[in-house]
């Protein structure tokens, strides 16, 4: 009886772990790695800092890139999000904000190998504590309407 019961039971524990690539989802290390994340001043109190993050894009060409700003943070204008790549070349994108999302969406794609660095300006903090902001990046591949989860960016202000 107990040799039915592995028989029967192992291969659901098995498949029950495999990755989720093998379920047809892209790994998120196949689209982009995480460089670089901090802010400029880090000092909390300051006001009209600047929040930046280098994201290299691996195997897909992007055509957006959204990212949620953590509550507590304010981006005070459009005008104040800027895009460029590993040449200091900017990137052309329009700029959409919805409450406590961003939506950079690139007139042409993104192709696979380019780091892309996103500064995001005038940024306003709700308090002048010390805070570890998390930043949720997620993109969409071109050709594609899928939104796939990129990681967290974390920003450090100090008090």
């Amino acid at each position: 009886m107990n040799k039915l019961i592995y028989i029967l039971v192992l291969p659901l524990v098995v498949s029950s772990l495999a990755p989720a690539s093998y379920a047809g989802e892209i790994p998120r290390n196949l689209i982009a790695n995480d460089i670089h994340s901090d802010a400029h001043p880090s000092n909390a109190r300051i006001h009209d800092a600047t929040h930046h993050f280098e994201v290299y894009i691996r195997n897909f060409d992007l055509s957006d890139l959204i990212i949620e700003v953590p509550k507590g943070i304010e981006i005070n204008a459009e005008k104040n999000i800027d895009v460029t790549n590993q040449l200091n070349q900017r990137i052309e994108s329009k700029v959409s904000i919805n409450d406590q999302k961003i939506t950079l969406s690139f007139l042409q794609s993104i192709p696979a190998g380019t780091t892309l660095s996103i500064k995001l300006g005038n940024v306003t903090t709700s308090n002048s504590q010390a805070e570890n902001w998390l930043y949720h990046i997620s993109a969409k591949i071109a050709k594609s309407n899928n939104e796939i989860p990129l990681g967290v960016r974390e920003i450090k202000t100090y008090r």
